[in-house]
């Protein structure tokens, strides 16, 4: 518990066994729950994540967004935080983003990883392609984001019941944004440190940001369609 508000943390894992345990070692005594969602691992990564004091909930269908969208079924708390289970992201910032989110009287705080501050913790063509998707999501739906894909998130547990979550893949990190923006949720950005990822990597950076960007289309089609049937109705 933090400033009277419980808090769950929800972590993907895919085969993370070298990095997962020094996640769940650096996680601040403020959690109430910790969530490790076992995404078909073939390693020792759900052992591990239990034997640390995660629950450990097994997801047999494959998918980042999958693995996401079963995790937040088992929140209960106030706040659900998230993060990867590659070491890569500051969970030990974790209160100083809730203190973000309730200065700012935000319901969603993202994290925002650049400018990086490590400059090996992410390529020079992931940066050039998070920058390229960043900017088509926010010219496609009008919005403000520096960050489109940080998997870092603050937000208070009750808002998913206004959004419409269903991607199971990638794109989930976009589609959680914009369905809070676009929602006229209070959202902000904080700026955390990212560091290399431990551990091999499971994205394909073409296959991930052809995805990610045939996702925003498709996002805004479903979003207009639901504009105007929301105008006939009135």
């Amino acid at each position: 518990m933090y400033k009277n508000k419980t808090i769950s943390l929800v972590i993907p894992c895919l085969n993370e066994e070298k990095g997962i345990h020094q996640v769940l070692s650096r996680i601040p005594p403020c959690i109430d729950t910790t969530i490790v969602v076992d995404n078909g691992s073939t390693d020792q990564t759900a052992a591990i994540a239990s034997s640390l004091g995660a629950q450990v909930i097994s997801e047999k269908k494959k998918g980042y967004g999958r693995s996401y969208r079963t995790g937040f079924e088992y929140c209960r708390t106030d706040i659900i935080a998230t993060t990867d289970g590659d070491g890569t992201y500051p969970v030990e910032l974790i209160p100083d983003m809730i203190d973000y989110l309730l200065e700012q009287g935000a319901d969603f705080v993202s994290g925002n990883r650049f400018p990086l501050e490590n400059e090996k913790a992410m390529p020079s063509h992931l940066v050039c392609g998070n920058k390229v998707i960043t900017l088509i999501l926010c010219r496609t739906f009008g919005v403000k984001l520096q960050d489109g894909l940080s998997g870092m998130w603050i937000f208070y547990r009750r808002i998913l019941d206004q959004l419409i979550l269903k991607s199971n893949r990638w794109s989930l990190s976009q589609e959680i944004k914009i369905e809070s923006l676009m929602h006229g949720l209070p959202f902000r950005e904080f700026h955390i440190p990212y560091t290399p990822r431990i551990g091999m990597t499971k994205l394909g950076p073409i296959s991930v940001g052809l995805e990610n960007m045939a996702y925003l289309f498709w996002h805004k089609i479903q979003w207009m369609t639901h504009i105007r049937k929301s105008t006939r109705d009135e």
